[in-house]
């Protein structure tokens, strides 16, 4: 690409983002840090410090430092990708939210709890407002929902959880990763004393004993092929399902959707 297109084109930078993301997923987060700070270093130069495309770098880098569990730099990021969200696409931009819930989630991971409410729940009022039942919208009650757990606050808690579910299962259908986590969340909230062991089979919505269902990993079982379905275009990064004795297991890592 740099051959045929040099390293300041459009098509090149694309690639280079692209190759950061695949990196990120694959866990290699140094060489992807490399790769992206190179990406929006270019992008600044090359299309200035407000373009859209180096925005969606910038955000790319905060998930990047949040996997790695560097919560002050994801922040930072998360932070300078709102700046041109909300100087370029406006304040009312799903990925203006997205934004925002990630920074609440660093302050969730630190357990900065009252710093964390208050930034998810910005979030998820302000983008009811303007976006009504949104994907980003569930992300923040999911979120916020962690806070409230963590707060001892366990029926505000479910009743979070409850409005998230909702909302994944109208946005992004029944298997969904955002839609099958909180419905786990959900159910954990009614599991006996050693619910450790429990899971949710998927289809029937009942607790099970997964040690007896011979099921090695407590998460998610579901009896199907496949559990994807298409996400919203916000990220474009998906994981794939893994299977392990004819049954399929889903990847408890974040799926397509902004966070």
């Amino acid at each position: 690409m740099r051959r045929t297109y040099g390293d300041d084109h459009v098509k090149t930078l694309t690639t280079q983002r692209l190759i950061g993301n695949n990196l990120t997923d694959l866990g290699n987060y140094e060489e992807a840090e490399r790769v992206l700070l190179e990406c929006a270093e270019t992008q600044r130069r090359v299309l200035g410090p407000d373009h859209p495309r180096l925005q969606e770098t910038l955000y790319d880098l905060a998930l990047l430092y949040k996997h790695s569990e560097r919560y002050p730099e994801a922040r930072r990021y998360y932070r300078d990708a709102l700046r041109i969200v909300l100087k370029v696409r406006g304040e009312d931009h799903p990925i203006a939210f997205a934004c925002l819930n990630g920074v609440g989630e660093t302050f969730l991971k630190e357990e900065r709890y009252d710093e964390a409410e208050a930034t998810l729940s910005e979030a998820m009022t302000s983008g009811r407002e303007a976006l009504g039942e949104h994907s980003v919208v569930g992300v923040a009650a999911s979120r916020l929902a962690r806070v409230r757990k963590a707060q001892g606050r366990l029926e505000k808690a479910e009743e979070l959880l409850t409005e998230a579910l909702k909302i994944f299962r109208s946005t992004m259908g029944e298997t969904n990763d955002w839609t099958l986590d909180t419905l786990v969340e959900l159910k954990a909230a009614h599991e006996k004393d050693d619910g450790f062991a429990m899971g949710v089979n998927v289809f029937k919505e009942g607790v099970i004993d997964m040690l007896e269902q011979g099921v090695v990993e407590p998460m998610v079982l579901i009896f199907l092929s496949s559990a994807r379905t298409s996400s919203p275009p916000m990220s474009g990064r998906c994981l794939s399902t893994r299977t392990r004795s004819g049954s399929t297991f889903r990847a408890t890592s974040s799926p397509c959707l902004p966070v």
